[in-house]
């Protein structure tokens, strides 16, 4: 897989993996933020007015006065709000939302109305206020009782049932707009590091590629304008580096190869000139170029070369075998000629074949070179490597030629 999919695969599941533990946490914090904004808000109610209830309770100990109903009423108008009551101190009941229940007692009352919770006497024993959650017909409330006390005396108990209901709708409406906004966020990064990544790592990348196939295996030098300034151009400069090493490896070889190569056909020219006193001699390598030489002048029939052409490969004057009939002798190099560029005779490749499928042992017969018959020998000296081996080809000419029906 290629590196834009795989880091878009990538992003996204950790994206989105990060977005639902952020939702998870968020849900979490938002419902216990908008729980207790409505505990501190009806507790912070209930407070504000608990001294007009705690006046017409000591004004009037037994009625319940104009001022008191209005408060409750007013609590009744809010939304969230579904049930109100409130208690003297004797446990009759001083307000509720059903008028015959007025100075019933609070276990007369309870008969007709089951209580949700145990908040209100908590309150009234602890003379705190206490928030108690329950369950009716699978909507939440909340019970809010909050004792009235005045001059350090507990004079009665205001209690409010709370609808949840509004505050997990505003919840849900919250966590509607994070996720939006996250699922926006993540595709806002989404696209910046797709826009980043082509332009700083991929769009680099097939460039040093595109630089890399342009190069030449025989000068492999990097182009000097083609560097960038970031990270990219660093691994392009240790490129270059290494190609500068690489080509001055190369040209050692070359040059090594090149030594030894004048090495030894220094060599096999001094024992050619020794060994052959008749006939001439080649030596190739293992790709069958000519690596030296001896007598060919007797072989071909040519003027022995000027001597500013010796030591240089084959003799010059081979070249100017070009001008003789064909299939005898082809145009040979002056530096690197290869046995094909020098005779074409059938006979001469197939003992070449032979030499060469059988290392070591002699392959004799007879060739015709310029219409004229030669007696050849062939040995191919085995190495380790293919490339490594020589074979020598010693051609020596017959003292009649062919005439042109092919007999002698």
């Amino acid at each position: 897989m290629k590196l834009l999919p795989k880091w878009f695969i990538l992003f996204l599941l950790t994206g989105f993996y990060v977005f639902f533990l952020a939702g998870m946490f968020y849900n979490n914090l938002f419902r216990w933020f908008f729980d207790e904004k409505l505990k501190q808000e009806i507790v912070a109610l209930l407070y504000v007015n608990q001294n007009r209830v705690i006046s017409g309770m000591m004004s009037s100990p037994k009625v319940v006065t104009i001022e008191e109903v209005d408060t409750m009423q007013n609590f009744r108008k809010d939304p969230r709000v579904i049930h109100a009551l409130v208690i003297n101190k004797y446990g009759q009941i001083r307000w509720s939302a059903d008028p015959a229940m007025f100075n019933k007692r609070l276990e007369e009352y309870q008969a007709v109305y089951p209580a949700a919770t145990d908040a209100l006497p908590k309150a009234y024993v602890t003379k705190s206020p206490k928030i108690i959650p329950f369950v009716r017909d699978k909507a939440h409330f909340y019970e809010v009782a909050v004792p009235l006390i005045a001059q350090g005396e507990v004079w009665g108990v205001a209690s409010l049932e709370v609808s949840r209901e509004e505050a997990k709708e505003t919840l849900a409406q919250g966590m509607r707009k994070f996720y939006a906004g996250g699922v926006g966020v993540i595709f806002i990064f989404l696209a910046t590091g797709i826009v980043f990544l082509y332009r700083s790592v991929i769009s680099p990348l097939s460039q040093t590629a595109e630089i890399l196939e342009t190069l030449s295996v025989a000068q492999p030098a990097w182009p000097a304008e083609k560097f960038r300034s970031d990270e990219i151009g660093k691994v392009q400069k240790a490129l270059a580096q290494y190609l500068e090493k690489l080509r001055a490896a190369l040209s050692r070889y070359e040059r090594d190869r090149k030594d030894v190569g004048d090495i030894e056909k220094g060599r096999w020219e001094q024992i050619l000139k020794v060994l052959v006193r008749s006939g001439g001699v080649l030596v190739l390598d293992g790709d069958n170029y000519v690596m030296a030489s001896h007598g060919l002048q007797a072989v071909f029939s040519v003027k022995p070369p000027p001597p500013s052409s010796m030591g240089r490969g084959l003799p010059a004057a081979i070249a100017t075998a070009a001008t003789q009939p064909a299939g005898s002798v082809a145009t040979a190099a002056s530096v690197r000629t290869h046995l094909l560029d020098l005779a074409t005779s059938t006979e001469l490749l197939q003992l070449v074949n032979k030499a060469l499928e059988r290392p070591g042992t002699y392959s004799e017969g007879l060739v015709v070179l310029d219409s004229m018959p030669h007696n050849a020998r062939i040995l191919t000296i085995a190495a380790g490597q293919p490339q490594d081996q020589r074979t020598l080809v010693w051609l020596e000419s017959q003292a009649k030629p062919i005439g042109p029906a092919g007999k002698t």
